[in-house]
C-alpha cells in the first residue's frame, strides 16, 4: 500500500513538481523559504517557524501570487487526496483486489506567524489537472493531462473559467 500512498504509481502524466525558493510570502517585508519536495509544501520563515501540509495531501504542484487581489501572495497548492468512496474519485487504483481511489484537489493558502490559513479549498476536480501556473491578473492557468490549457479567475469563493472553448466535461466554476 506505501507505493499507492506515496504516489509512485499513478499514470505517468501525474508530475510531481519540487522547488526551493526564498520569497516574501506574506507581505512582512521578511523573506520564509518555501520548498516542495516529497509531496509536501514546506514554509519556512525567519523566526523558524514551519508549515507543512497535512500528509493526507500529496502535493503536485504549488504556485505563489496575488489571486485574491488583497495586495499579498497566496499560496494554490494542487494535491491528489486519498477518497473512502473508489467509485467517486477522478483516478481509481486497484491492488490485490481493493480499490482505492485518489481525487485532485485545488487550495489556496495564505501563511501567517507559522501557519496556513485556509482561504478556499476545492471540491474534487471533474478534470485530469497534470500543473498549475500563474496566468496574470489574477488568474490560474491549469493544464490538463489532455494537453488542453484552461486559464480561471478567482471569483470568491472559487474560480471560474475564463476560455471560451472548453472540453464538455469541465464544469464552468470550481468550488
Amino acid at each position: 500500500m506505501g507505493l499507492w500512498n506515496n504516489g509512485t504509481l499513478f499514470p505517468s502524466w501525474v508530475q510531481w513538481r519540487s522547488f526551493s525558493m526564498q520569497t516574501d510570502v506574506n507581505g512582512n517585508a521578511q523573506q520564509e523559504t518555501v520548498s516542495l519536495g516529497n509531496r509536501h509544501l514546506t514554509i519556512t520563515d525567519h523566526y523558524g517557524n514551519e508549515y507543512i501540509t497535512p500528509d493526507s495531501w500529496m502535493v503536485a504542484d504549488a504556485r505563489l501570487g496575488d489571486i485574491t487581489g488583497d495586495g499579498t501572495p497566496e499560496i494554490i497548492v494542487l494535491t491528489w487526496e486519498a477518497n473512502s468512496n473508489p467509485d467517486q474519485a477522478t483516478f481509481v487504483l486497484p491492488l490485490l483486489g481493493q480499490r482505492s481511489g485518489f481525487n485532485q484537489y485545488l487550495h489556496v493558502l495564505d501563511y501567517q506567524d507559522g501557519e496556513a490559513l485556509y482561504i478556499w479549498d476545492s471540491s474534487p476536480l471533474n478534470f485530469a489537472a497534470r500543473e498549475i501556473a500563474m496566468g496574470g491578473e489574477g488568474t490560474i492557468r491549469i493544464d490538463l493531462s489532455s494537453g488542453t490549457v484552461t486559464y480561471w479567475r478567482w471569483q470568491n469563493p472559487g474560480f471560474l473559467l475564463q476560455d471560451e472553448e472548453i472540453p464538455a466535461n469541465i464544469a464552468t466554476r470550481l468550488r
